[in-house]
């Protein structure tokens, strides 16, 4: 990540430029890989096959997931997201529109793959909120800070 709002991968043992993640607005604070495997019925690490993200996370307020170099989501919290309207009992996707992108959101401070799930990413915007959701922006849980 950088300042440029660009994300680039390098090659592991050649370090050559492999692919260039653009499309954020502001600093880039995060890029992550995001491995799903799906094994063979004997379990065996040799049979496996590995689909993969990248996870981007921005100063604009936005969580990209990209796959082969491009951007397949933009997730984003709502301004004035409410813990009360999760509570009602609806549905709450980050998923925007790339044209409806607000661009006074607060940063995103991280976006962290789950260990052991990991088609599900915790997303940490600059606020006293966090969310867990899935790979296609869903909103599986909604944390709140406590107040001191």
């Amino acid at each position: 990540g950088g300042a440029s709002g660009i994300c680039r991968e390098f090659g592991i043992v050649t370090q050559n430029l492999l692919q260039t993640y653009e499309g954020h607005t502001s600093y880039v604070h995060e890029c992550r890989y995001v491995l799903e495997w799906d094994f063979a019925t004997d379990k065996n690490p040799q049979t496996a096959l590995g689909e993969g993200w990248i996870v981007t996370a921005s100063a604009d307020g936005t969580v990209r997931v990209w796959q082969k170099g491009l951007a397949i989501r933009i997730l984003q919290p709502p301004q004035d997201f409410k813990l009360s309207s999760l509570r009602s009992g609806k549905s709450l996707s980050l998923v925007v529109d790339p044209t409806r992108v607000m661009s006074e959101s607060p940063a995103i401070h991280s976006a962290i793959p789950i260990p052991g799930e990991e088609s599900r990413i915790l997303v940490v915007p600059r606020s006293s909120i966090a969310f867990l959701v899935d790979l296609e922006g869903n909103v599986l849980h909604v944390y709140e800070a406590e107040s001191p």
